[in-house]
């Protein structure tokens, strides 16, 4: 019973930290996009 519960806390926890891992994964992806396109931005600014 107590490994049980174990298993299902590791689990509880591997499912937060996944989700936590898309999250960051998927704000850095939009963060990286507003840079390239602030950059692009800049760059049609100066021409």
């Amino acid at each position: 019973m107590r490994e049980l519960s174990t298993k299902e806390i590791v689990a509880a926890n591997g499912g937060v930290f996944a989700w936590l891992a898309t999250r960051a994964l998927s704000l850095r992806h939009l963060y990286a996009l507003d840079h390239n396109s602030s950059n692009r931005s800049a760059a049609t600014n100066r021409l």
